[in-house]
């Protein structure tokens, strides 16, 4: 029912959870490609991942 809605659902997490941004940056050349980018600062979040309701 929340996807018809167009909205995602996080469900079950525990409060210690560290969520990251996928990584944006460019392959060093070297060893397998980074997945994970910066840990979210839940103080400062960017503008395209706000939402007003």
């Amino acid at each position: 029912m929340v996807r018809q809605c167009g909205l995602h659902i996080i469900s079950k997490l525990q409060k210690n959870s560290a969520l990251v941004f996928p990584y944006s940056g460019e392959y060093a050349g070297r060893g397998a490609p980074r997945k994970y980018g910066d840990a979210i600062d839940y103080d400062n979040l960017p503008e395209p991942y706000l939402k007003i309701r």
